[in-house]
């Protein structure tokens, strides 16, 4: 009997674990509620971009009584994603056809810069998880990769478009984005990079550590092994001499 007292008193204890949105309100909110109309039928319009959403994440429905998202986010590879903004388009979602999926910096500009856990205001996107999005843009660097949003963190990683899978927020109209900050006029982190030690031999390892003002939360790297990390630090053992760069956000 007090196995099972015990067992049962520990799975209380975990199913009581819960990781909530934490934002710092001395930045500056990226996305204020006041930006957006709520249109009730499943859409919001984005006063700054011209840009009309969805509310709900693919896979989900919208209530239009109680305005909330129902059902489960589904995950698409990025071809599967695409697919999707065709289907939706042929049912006539809130009477239109030309629903898409965003490009990475109309994607980037509804991320909540003063929040993680997720980075999104969660008063217009009720039902944003801490997870990985899907642009239309397809990475620059890497042949058969696009570009996704994390937003745990509101980073950006380019994703392999078969083999990743990824949710979706589908997007019509709009600007031209060639001159829109994605930032909403909100001046970015300013990073500088220390080593330590600054200098090391082949075979030894050095810490990279990115320092911020005003104070990044996440941080997007290039450079040998650093490419994929999104911390303010990063242990480097390169072989060669090896520039390495950081921004924050």
């Amino acid at each position: 009997m007090k196995s099972v007292l015990v067992a049962s008193l520990l799975f209380l204890v975990l199913q009581s674990t819960v990781f909530a949105q934490t934002c710092r309100h001395d930045i500056i909110a990226s996305t204020p509620t006041e930006r957006f109309t709520i249109l009730g039928d499943g859409t919001v319009a984005d006063g700054a971009t011209g840009l009309t959403w969805k509310v709900c994440n693919e896979g989900q429905s919208y209530n239009v009584t109680s305005g909330d998202c129902e059902g489960v986010a589904t995950t698409y590879s990025w071809q599967g994603a695409l697919h999707q903004a065709v289907a939706v388009n042929a049912a006539g979602f809130a009477g239109y056809d030309d629903w898409r999926l965003p490009n990475l910096k109309e994607l980037a500009s509804i991320v909540e810069r003063q929040c993680i856990g997720p980075a999104a205001n969660l008063e217009v996107f009720q039902a944003t998880p801490s997870s990985f999005f899907w642009s239309a843009s397809p990475s620059a660097k890497i042949v058969g990769r696009s570009l996704a949003v994390d937003f745990e963190h509101g980073t950006e990683q380019a994703h392999e478009n078969s083999s990743f899978n990824d949710l979706v927020r589908l997007v019509r109209g709009g600007q031209s984005f060639d001159s829109f900050d994605a930032s909403n006029g909100i001046t970015p982190p300013t990073c500088t990079l220390t080593a330590s030690p600054p200098t090391i031999s082949p075979g030894d390892y050095s810490i990279l550590t990115a320092s911020c003002n005003p104070a990044a939360y996440s941080y997007s790297w290039t450079g040998g092994t650093c490419a994929w990390n999104t911390g303010s630090t990063c242990t480097v053992s390169p072989l060669d001499t090896t520039t390495y760069s950081v921004t924050g956000a």
